[in-house]
């Protein structure tokens, strides 16, 4: 009977051995290629993320390389803006300057013969001695102009000589203004680039009645019929487009010196 049962007992034993040796196998199989899979998998991961980061920090140096080349290329853009823009704002207010005396010169000079209030030098009781120095120093006057005077003093005709004297000098005075009328158009002419389109257009109307009054003064040097009350609006008209010019000129030359202060792109959080 022992032996029976002692019989039976080993008979179990092999049986739950035979039956649990293969699971016991089979578990110990699958958690070693689990841990091999594991192993395997995190060395992939790692050296994915190490090409990764070798990636990210190349991309990294270049964006900070090209961050730095477009700083470097804004600064220098920057300065040339500044030299440039520098150098085109000093010749603008030398031009506006240069063009705007003229326009002052011709202005002056047409005003003292067709304004209402009129400037002249009367040589009606000069001694001979005024004369001759008139006669050398009118600059111009032509050759024959020069000479009937200087006959006249050397003749001692002075009455007619004093009346050519304050005729040849009003021409004189008349030619230097229209002189200064055709430098402040050539001025205008020659500078038209600098000038902003609201100076051009104020330029352009100023000169059509200063054109108005240079005719004014051939129709006196060439003796012809003239009432010097046709000249008073033009005279009026370029008094007023002076004062409107000057006021515009000085506020872009000012804006101009602002500018140069203030260079596009110079804030300090975009260097």
């Amino acid at each position: 009977m022992a032996q029976t049962i002692a019989s039976w007992v080993a008979t179990a034993i092999v049986l739950a051995v035979a039956w649990l040796l293969p699971k016991y196998i089979e578990r110990c199989v699958t958690e070693a290629a689990r841990g091999a899979v594991d192993i395997a998998v995190g060395k992939s991961l790692a050296d994915y993320k190490l090409n990764l980061d070798k990636q990210l920090e190349i991309h990294r140096r270049d964006l900070t390389a090209g961050m730095e080349g477009l700083r470097q290329a804004l600064a220098i853009d920057r300065e040339r803006y500044s030299r440039d823009y520098g150098l085109f704002a000093t010749k603008r207010n030398e031009v506006y300057a240069e063009t705007f005396a003229l326009l002052e010169k011709a202005r002056g000079a047409y005003a003292s013969k067709f304004a209402k209030l009129l400037s002249y030098r009367d040589f009606s009781r000069s001694p001979k001695a005024d004369l001759v120095n008139l006669a050398n120093r009118l600059e111009l006057i032509s050759a024959s102009e020069r000479q009937r005077l200087n006959s006249l003093i050397e003749s001692d005709d002075l009455d007619k000589a004093r009346k050519l004297a304050n005729n040849l000098n009003e021409r004189d005075e008349l030619r230097r203004a229209n002189r200064t009328f055709m430098e402040f158009r050539n001025a205008c002419t020659l500078n038209a680039l600098y000038f902003s389109p609201a100076i051009d257009a104020l330029l352009a109307q100023a000169l059509r009645p200063l054109g108005m009054l240079s005719i004014f003064a051939d129709e006196i040097i060439d003796e012809e019929e003239f009432k010097r009350g046709d000249a008073y609006p033009h005279v009026e008209k370029v008094d007023e487009l002076t004062a409107t010019i000057r006021n515009l000129m000085r506020e872009e030359m000012q804006e101009g010196f602002r500018a140069t202060k203030t260079i596009p792109g110079s804030d300090s959080r975009g260097a």
